[in-house]
């Protein structure tokens, strides 16, 4: 894992500590159709009969891992020091990468 790498993965770690910071909560009401808003996970809207949308949440973590996942791999390293060609083959010496 290279340095660029490292910090994609580092700045993905942050996103994800917000992200399961700040859930987003529904709330239900009787008469009128549900309101979805983000709050801080120890302090919940006020609204009675407020509880975490899972399917928003699960649906924010798969975003970010395939998000983090493309960024990490697009910052992967082509150097020719790795001995391996953006072929996928080994470079031989007189390749020229």
């Amino acid at each position: 894992m290279n340095s660029s790498q490292r910090w994609a993965a580092l700045v993905a770690t942050a996103a994800f500590l917000l992200v399961n910071l700040f859930p987003p909560w529904l709330a239900e009401f009787h008469e009128s159709k549900p309101v979805l808003r983000w709050a801080l996970l120890f302090a919940p809207p006020g609204f009675a009969g407020t509880q975490i949308d899972w399917t928003t949440f699960f649906f924010e973590w798969l975003v970010l891992f395939i998000a983090t996942g493309f960024v990490v791999w697009s910052f992967r390293s082509l150097s020719p020091a790795s001995g391996v060609a953006p072929t996928g083959r080994l470079a031989e010496s007189g390749d020229h990468l």
